[in-house]
């Protein structure tokens, strides 16, 4: 049942990995019209890809202990879109200076920070299970 669900996850995350890099392409490179443009969405959805693969990967060589470290990487990466919307009226209770909210730096701040999730994640995996097997050989 656990493997199902890890399946579905890793599905999940696969399908949410190419509609980041759509939409990533989509919106276009950055410019000074677009701040930084798709290149957040093309980098997630690279990495959200890149994860769901991993954990299809052990799954499919019943590595259960690879597959749950990359199921946290999974998840920490389809919490860091949404976060986004979360994170901008956090930044809003610091009343920023109203030319640099115009520049769209706190959209930046909260494009690029809801990626920083992952150093959850590597810290997760610095004492997993799979870490240390891996390592104790």
């Amino acid at each position: 049942r656990q493997q199902q669900a890890l399946w579905v996850l890793s599905a999940s995350g696969a399908l949410a990995g190419l509609v980041l890099i759509h939409w990533g392409f989509q919106m276009g490179l950055p410019s000074f019209a677009t701040l930084s443009g798709g290149a957040v969405s093309v980098f997630g959805g690279g990495l959200t890809l890149t994860f769901a693969l991993l954990l299809a990967f052990a799954l499919r060589k019943g590595h259960l202990a690879w597959a749950k470290e990359w199921a946290v990487f999974l998840l920490t990466c389809l919490v860091a879109t949404p976060s986004f919307y979360w994170q901008l009226p956090l930044l809003a209770a610091f009343n920023f200076d109203a030319h640099f909210v115009q520049a769209g730096h706190v959209y930046r701040m909260a494009e690029s920070g809801a990626w920083l999730a992952l150093v959850g994640a590597f810290a997760y995996a610095i004492r997993s299970e799979a870490t240390h097997s891996r390592l104790a050989r």
